[in-house]
């Protein structure tokens, strides 16, 4: 397992994995280890629009996780 927090300046928008609803932003989750697409819902004027993430297991923890990190624009 893994853990990922994506990083956005509005709290609680839905995180994509692949397409689907995951998570919240600015809230660590945990999910499988493997290679990921991640974007916000609904789509805000962002940038990145969307970033691939590889997630390897036992590298990353509830207070440690990977951060993604989309600035608004």
């Amino acid at each position: 397992m893994a853990f990922l927090k994506v990083v956005f300046p509005d709290d609680g928008m839905d995180v994509l994995i692949d397409g689907k609803r995951r998570g919240k932003t600015n809230v660590a989750f945990e999910i499988e280890a493997g290679t990921y697409t991640v974007s916000i819902a609904p789509s805000p004027a962002c940038d990145p629009t969307e970033c691939d993430v590889v997630l390897k297991p036992n590298e990353t923890g509830p207070l440690s996780p990977r951060e993604v990190s989309f600035a608004k624009v």
